[in-house]
């Protein structure tokens, strides 16, 4: 996959110009994230948007006549995906910029967990490891952290006890993950979605209100884990 994009870049270097040429908000985007050096944010995003537009669901071409036709979609393609793209960056500056100044005083019981999740959502190379389905709903689940720094000291047991069912999940998934990657095994698509499900159990247990796509809980996590 990498490679065939590497090669409609080359076929497409008109448009990779403009690309690089920067996306809109992009700079207010860098100057919020500033754990992430500017031009390693601007490559993440610009190789998202080759990856969304070039190919996106498509099958890879395998012969000239199929890879024609692929350059001939990307082109048409590109505009839109990357104007998308610039509305998820804005969405998600907004939200980050809302949280960030919650956790700016540092005195909140949840302010080093939730920067730590902050940096596990959106750390070096988030753009390109973030499904295409999965950008806008980036925006809720920091909205989502917001939020449960407002409840929190409404019933603090409340949120550790759900926290940790979190946590024990969270772990076989990770573990599980880590023995794929030594073996030197691909991650199926269902593990991959299954980290993406455990964002969604944070807004149903700590910000019900912004609701989630799908219905999710513990309890449905467990079994599709043992399934």
């Amino acid at each position: 996959r990498q490679g065939v994009i590497a090669l409609m870049q080359l076929q497409l270097k008109e448009h990779m110009k403009d690309l690089n040429k920067g996306i809109q908000g992009f700079t207010q985007a860098a100057m919020l994230l500033k754990h992430i050096p500017a031009d390693t944010l601007r490559d993440d995003l610009t190789a998202a948007i080759c990856d969304r537009a070039f190919i996106g669901d498509d099958e890879l071409p395998r012969d000239e006549k199929a890879f024609k036709e692929q350059i001939k979609r990307a082109r048409s393609r590109l505009p839109a995906v990357k104007e998308a793209m610039s509305r998820y960056l804005q969405e998600l500056a907004a939200a980050y910029a809302e949280l960030n100044a919650k956790l700016g005083s540092g005195k909140h019981p949840l302010t080093s967990l939730l920067r730590q999740r902050l940096h596990t959502l959106l750390g070096a190379g988030f753009a390109s490891h973030t499904p295409w389905t999965q950008w806008t709903r980036l925006p809720i689940y920091l909205k989502a952290m917001t939020l449960r720094m407002e409840k929190y000291s409404g019933n603090p047991a409340r949120d550790t006890t759900r926290e940790a069912d979190i946590q024990a999940l969270e772990q076989m998934w990770q573990e599980k993950t880590n023995a794929l990657q030594k073996q030197n095994q691909a991650i199926s698509e269902d593990l991959k979605m299954f980290q993406w499900q455990l964002e969604e159990l944070r807004v149903s247990l700590f910000a019900q209100e912004l609701k989630t796509p799908y219905p999710v809980s513990v309890k449905r996590l467990v079994k599709e884990w043992r399934g």
